[in-house]
């Protein structure tokens, strides 16, 4: 999700639309446009928070833009206020992928140490739009520059986070991607030696990113980059398994989200799904689609 080598690529993919697969886990309405009173700008990787009342966001993830966080007050479940940046989390280098568990624990993407820690993932309390002192969640930096955490959301309970790893180089990227499983410990938070058995079916050979976890533990979705060059193909995807320490089965896509898709956020009750889609004038808004 940075600067030179590496800041042409980060969050910045274009894609072609393509249509979807069928999704037998639906059926799923049709996308539906939401608004953010008072906001003008890119709006991407959207997330709701537990009670419904507050929606995440940063806007455009360009290396020409200052990618930075914002929150917004429900009005409706597809009508937000904007309420501003998010005061105390937002510096010089990119700041976006915001997640929160029930408890009020901001975690969110941030580029401004990685040559010094090879660390992405930042943590700080959440409190009525401002947080103070977010540092690094330690025990997750990457093995090397060039191998990256770009995409995480925290559980509901806060005791695990679901995130991407990718690889960049100077040409860009990322040239793959896969979803892993960190656990909670006393000092933060480490890959779990169950994440590749657990995300055996979900991980291809494509670029999977962008997770997002249901409050019961039995959903999963995210988002699927297929194909090369000019004619890739991004898809939500969505994957259910029977208990919450089960592997995750094949994903399904969501049939009725098609285009430039990316970055899925599910409400509490399930009914809701979160997203947000390029549009042809080159904005970037979220939308949802409902669960009938």
């Amino acid at each position: 999700m940075l600067w030179n080598a590496l800041a042409t690529v980060i969050l910045a993919m274009s894609v072609a639309e393509t249509p979807a697969a069928a999704n037998p886990h639906g059926p799923w309405g049709r996308p539906e446009a939401v608004a953010i009173e008072g906001y003008a700008g890119h709006a991407m990787e959207p997330f709701i928070s537990c009670d419904g009342k507050v929606l995440l966001f940063n806007d455009r993830n360009s290396p020409s833009d200052q990618t930075d966080l914002h929150w917004a007050e429900s009005v409706t479940d597809i009508q937000f206020r904007y309420s501003g940046r998010i005061k105390g989390a937002n510096g010089d280098a990119l700041d976006a992928v915001p997640s929160m568990d029930c408890q009020g624990d901001l975690f969110f993407v941030s580029t401004r140490t990685y040559f010094q820690t090879r660390s992405t993932i930042y943590r700080a309390r959440f409190n009525g739009g401002s947080v103070r002192d977010a540092r690094v969640v330690p025990g997750l930096a990457t093995a090397k520059i060039g191998l990256l955490i770009f995409d995480a959301e925290i559980s509901p309970d806060g005791a695990s986070l679901y995130a991407a790893e990718g690889t960049y180089d100077a040409l860009g990227g990322p040239w793959s991607a896969d979803l892993f499983l960190a656990e909670r410990n006393a000092v933060g938070f480490s890959k779990s030696s169950r994440s590749s058995r657990l995300l055996a079916k979900i991980n291809t050979d494509q670029r999977e990113y962008a997770p997002s976890l249901s409050h019961d533990g039995l959903e999963l979705f995210f988002t699927r980059l297929s194909g090369w060059s000019i004619w890739p193909t991004l898809t939500i995807e969505h994957a259910t398994r029977n208990t919450a320490t089960d592997a995750w089965g094949p994903s399904r896509t969501i049939a009725s989200i098609t285009g430039f898709v990316e970055a899925p956020s599910v409400s509490r009750d399930g009914r809701r799904l979160y997203f947000h889609m390029k549009m042809e004038d080159g904005m970037h808004r979220i939308f949802l689609v409902r669960r009938n």
